[in-house]
């Protein structure tokens, strides 16, 4: 180990680090450094396999990189699988430090959750989200996906208020999208539903 890399700050380790998922219970380190490295052109810096109790990988692992244009160059050209399977990568999302204060928790639920059916399985987050921003502004969409990526035929959206996702409803419901009537409803717990 080098003297600067130990004298890192918490936070620039945490954003030159990338998460990977969908790995295979007899990955290794080796196995995800090279993989990284001959994906990327870049060789990482380290490597944390999360294992379960009884000592089988879980699944998922985070890979720090030596800056963090490494590891954004990494995340915006994803990895090819790894023995077949396919990876996900994304940013490392950010923990609260111990000594920080705990974040408030969330209500119970927002008055404007939208769930939308019969969406295509080729469609991305970004997809649904424009689509449904022409009608009212959104907050976050959520596209469940299947193990090899592909979606599942559902999306989940929070708008700013309950008045909007009724607009969103009323406007999206039945209409097409890439080739398919969606079905818009209020999704369950919410004020509309």
């Amino acid at each position: 180990m080098n003297a600067s890399w130990c004298d890192d700050s918490r936070a620039q380790r945490a954003a030159r680090t990338v998460f990977v998922g969908g790995l295979g219970t007899t990955a290794t380190a080796g196995d995800v450094v090279r993989h990284v490295e001959r994906a990327s052109g870049r060789r990482p810096l380290d490597v944390f396999l999360n294992r379960r109790a009884n000592g089988t990988l879980a699944g998922f692992g985070f890979v720090e990189m030596r800056s963090e244009d490494d590891a954004a160059r990494v995340v915006a050209a994803g990895l090819p699988p790894l023995a077949g399977r396919p990876l996900i990568v994304k940013r490392r999302r950010r923990r609260p430090h111990r000594d920080e204060p705990p974040a408030p928790t969330p209500t119970a639920r927002l008055p404007a959750h939208v769930f939308i059916g019969n969406v295509p399985a080729a469609a991305s987050d970004s997809d649904v989200e424009l689509h449904v921003a022409a009608v009212a502004p959104v907050v976050t969409v959520g596209l469940p996906r299947a193990r090899d990526g592909s979606g599942i035929g559902v999306a989940f959206v929070v708008l700013a208020d309950a008045a909007d996702a009724a607009r969103v409803v009323a406007a999206l419901d039945g209409q097409p999208f890439q080739g398919r009537a969606l079905r818009v409803t209020f999704a369950r717990g919410t004020a509309g539903a």
